[in-house]
C-alpha cells in the first residue's frame, strides 16, 4: 500500500461520521512551550537555590556585599529582581548564541556550494540563514543589561528604584562605579548585535547567503565580549588571585553559553528540518559540546577552589552547597551527553530524529535550571 493511499484511508471518516483525532505534535516542536519550560525551570531553580543557601547558613538570605542578613523589604525586593533580571539576561544571551551557532553548524562546505532556491534547502540540506529572531533576543539582552544597571544602583545606594531614577543617582552610578560601566558596555554590545542581526537576518526557510557564516562568527565574538565585560566585577574580582579567578569565571561562563546555546539552536531552529541537515549540525556540534563540557568542568573546579580552599567550607556554607548542586547538574548533563553519543545520534543518522529531539529538549530545560542556580550562586556570599 502506498503512502498516499494509506493517508487517504486514515483521513477518511469513521463509521460514526467523525474523523480520527490527528496526532498531536511533540512538545519539542513548539518553541513557546520550550521557552516557558526553560524560563520556569530557571526561575524555580533560583528560588530553590536561595532557600537551600539560607537553610545551610541557618539565617535569612544575606547580602553578598556585606554578609549581613537582608531585613528591609525594599532591599530584598531589589535583590530578588536583580536575580530575575540576571536570569532573563542570561537566557537572552543563550537565545542569541543559538541563532548564531545554527548558521555556522549548518553552513555548507565549499564543495557543496550555495543554491539560493528554498527548495534546494529542503532537498540538499544546505545552510540555514541567520534567523531574524536573533535581533529581538539581542534587544532583550540590551534591555536586561540596562535594567541591571538601575537595579544595581538601587542595591549599592540602598535606595529604591524610583528614588534612583528621580534623584539622578543613576548617572553618578554609571560614571563612577566600574560594575555600572561594564553593564553599560554590555548593553551597547547587545544593541550593536541587534542592529546587525536585523540587517542581515532572514525569514525562516530561506537559504543562507555565502557571507552569513562570517557575519555569525563576528557577532559571536561580539557576544563573547558583551558576556565577559560584567564578569570582571563579580565574585572573582574580590578573589585573592584576581587574574586567575576572573579568567576561570570568564572561561566557565563562555563555555557554558556556547554549550547551552548550541543545543538550544539545534532544538528550536532545526526542529522541522530534514534529518540529514540536523544530523550534519549535530555531528559538528558534538565535538564543540564535548570541549565545552571539559572547559566548564575544569574552570568550575578551579573557580570553586579559589573560594573554597577547605572541604569544611563546602559542607558548612550556603555557597558550598550551591557549588555541589552545580556539580550534580554537570554530572547529569554529562550523562545526557553520553546517552546522545551512544544512542540518539546513531538513531538520528539513521533517519529517526525523534529520540534526539526529545532528550535534547529535556537537556535544555536542565541547563536552564543549572543557570538559575548559577545566578543564585553569584548573589551568595563566599565563606
Amino acid at each position: 500500500m502506498t503512502r498516499t493511499s494509506w493517508s487517504a484511508q486514515t483521513a477518511a471518516p469513521t463509521r460514526g461520521g467523525s474523523r480520527p483525532r490527528p496526532r498531536s505534535a511533540p512538545w519539542t516542536s513548539r518553541p513557546s512551550v520550550l521557552v516557558l519550560l526553560v524560563a520556569g525551570g530557571g526561575l524555580a531553580a533560583v528560588l530553590a537555590a536561595l532557600l537551600l543557601a539560607s537553610a545551610v547558613e541557618g539565617a535569612a538570605v544575606v547580602d553578598p556585599g556585606t554578609g549581613s542578613a537582608i531585613a528591609d523589604r525594599s532591599g530584598a525586593t531589589t535583590r530578588l529582581m536583580l536575580m530575575v533580571v540576571r536570569l532573563a539576561s542570561d537566557l537572552a544571551v543563550v537565545a542569541v548564541v543559538a541563532g548564531l551557532l545554527v548558521t555556522l553548524l549548518t553552513a555548507p562546505t565549499p564543495r557543496q556550494g550555495v543554491d539560493r532556491s528554498a527548495s534546494s534547502v529542503r532537498r540538499q540540506g544546505q545552510g540555514v540563514a541567520l534567523p531574524r529572531g536573533v535581533a529581538a533576543w539581542a534587544l532583550a539582552w540590551a534591555a536586561a543589561a540596562a535594567c541591571l544597571a538601575v537595579l544595581n544602583a538601587s542595591d549599592v545606594s540602598n535606595q529604591s528604584v524610583l528614588q534612583v531614577l528621580r534623584t539622578g543617582l543613576l548617572l553618578d552610578y554609571l560614571t563612577v562605579i566600574p560594575q555600572a560601566r561594564m553593564q553599560a558596555g554590555a548593553a551597547g554590545v547587545a544593541m550593536s548585535i541587534a542592529v546587525a542581526a536585523a540587517v542581515v537576518g532572514r525569514d525562516r526557510g530561506r537559504p543562507a547567503d555565502a557571507s552569513e557564516p562570517f557575519v555569525a562568527v563576528v557577532l559571536l565574538v561580539l557576544t563573547a565580549v558583551g558576556v565577559a565585560l560584567p564578569l570582571r566585577t563579580g565574585h572573582a574580582a574580590s578573589a585573592v588571585d584576581h587574574d586567575f579567578a576572573v579568567t576561570s569565571v570568564v572561561l566557565h561562563v563562555l563555555a557554558a553559553t556556547v554549550w547551552v546555546g548550541g543545543l538550544a539552536g539545534l532544538v528550536v531552529h532545526l526542529r522541522r528540518s530534514e534529518p540529514r541537515l540536523l544530523a550534519r549540525a549535530v555531528g559538528r556540534f558534538d565535538g564543540v559540546a564535548l570541549t565545552a563540557f571539559v572547559v566548564v568542568a575544569a574552570s568550575g573546579v578551579t573557580s570553586a577552589w579559589t573560594r573554597l580552599p577547605e572541604w569544611g567550607l563546602v559542607t558548612s556554607s550556603g555557597y558550598g552547597a550551591l557549588v555541589m548542586v552545580k556539580v550534580a547538574a554537570l554530572v547529569v548533563l554529562g550523562a545526557f551527553g553520553a546517552w546522545h553519543r551512544h544512542r540518539t545520534i546513531g538513531e538520528l543518522r539513521a533517519g529517526r530524529p525523534g529520540a534526539f529531539r526529545r532528550l535534547a529538549g529535556v537537556e535544555v530545560v536542565v541547563m536552564a535550571a543549572a543557570a538559575g542556580v548559577a545566578v543564585a550562586l553569584a548573589r551568595t556570599p563566599t565563606p
